[in-house]
């Protein structure tokens, strides 16, 4: 959804901490377009965006346009100065982003849910909004419109071809499963009180979309902490599947799907072969790992399990996106 909106003052910038800039005002960008992105790193329609992003600002900079971040956290450690680092550098991001650890920015533009992008005028007015990972071309018609606004006669590249299938006109992604919090419901039976633990094993039975975890777990908050050995298992309908975990140091995770090794081609940018012929993924940092990735919506058995503690599993995202054009 976008919204072409009257003009409104834009709000401050005040409360975070900046990366790859010093801490910047929005008065200091009167005289040009200010293209503002609200992400957090463990979105996967946060991610979707950055792409676009990164065109955007190769074309347009050159042009006047300023781009710039704000980091939104949904878990505590997105506030941590470090993994934000790590995110943009993985990612990729050429422009400042600053670290909304508090939430003063995002409660002075009034935003509910991230992705969503603001455009502010050369006169530092709020222009145009964008809420959720669609619209590239809508944006990016805005952005050449404030221009325009600047100066009639510039002449514009054309619009940016659709990075997915799916951002073509008509497009459309195909039902995948829901993402499970880990820490809010699992398939097995359980009655366990944030802060404590308990003992699982994986029932002969299994349902679509649940999660079942064996071992010893405890259960905090916004996660499942793994007290010994023990692994998840589920059966899932997507195309990419991203665990969203962390390790208090390190941890080999041992990847099965359908019961066997992950054949090479479904992959996930995360996995590696160890030198016995295991699938491998490597937890140290808390992101997103993407697991698996495959043509099209698959149904498949997913196992991941861990021979040591210190395993956190936040939750396990799924998606429907077709492969690049």
């Amino acid at each position: 959804m976008y919204v072409d909106m009257i003009r409104i003052p834009a709000p401050s910038l005040d409360g975070g901490t900046w990366l790859q800039s010093p801490p910047l005002s929005l008065d200091g960008f009167r005289g040009r377009p200010v293209c503002i992105d609200f992400w957090d790193y463990t979105s996967l329609p946060s991610l979707a965006g950055i792409p676009y992003l990164r065109q955007w600002h190769k074309r347009y900079q050159s042009f006047g346009t300023a781009f710039m971040g704000v980091h939104v956290p949904s878990y505590p450690f997105g506030g941590e100065r470090e993994n934000v680092e790590a995110a943009i550098q993985r990612l990729q991001i050429p422009y400042p982003v600053v670290i909304d650890d508090q939430g003063a920015i995002r409660k002075s533009f009034g935003i509910q849910s991230v992705p969503c992008r603001y455009i502010v005028d050369h006169a530092g007015f709020l222009r145009f909004y964008q809420i959720g990972d669609e619209d590239y071309e809508n944006t990016e018609l805005f952005l050449q419109q404030t221009l325009r606004e600047m100066d009639s006669s510039l002449e514009m590249p054309g619009l940016l071809p659709p990075l997915r299938v799916e951002d073509r006109v008509g497009g459309f992604t195909l039902p995948s499963t829901a993402e499970i919090v880990v820490a809010e419901s699992i398939g097995n039976p359980d009655d366990v009180e944030a802060g404590q633990e308990g003992t699982y094993e994986i029932p002969a039975s299994l349902e679509d979309g649940q999660a079942y975890l064996s071992g010893r777990w405890e259960r905090s908050e916004r996660a499942r902490v793994l007290s010994g050995e023990g692994g998840v298992r589920v059966i899932y309908k997507a195309a990419e599947v991203f665990l969203l975990a962390a390790h208090s140091s390190r941890a080999e995770l041992e990847v099965r799907l359908d019961g066997q090794p992950v054949e090479k081609a479904a992959h996930g940018e995360d996995l590696s072969l160890a030198p016995g012929g295991e699938v491998r993924l490597v937890v140290d940092r808390p992101r997103p790992y993407q697991v698996l990735r495959h043509d099209g919506v698959e149904r498949h058995d997913l196992e991941i399990l861990a021979g040591a503690p210190g395993l956190e599993i936040y939750s396990i995202q799924f998606a429907s996106r077709m492969p690049p054009l």
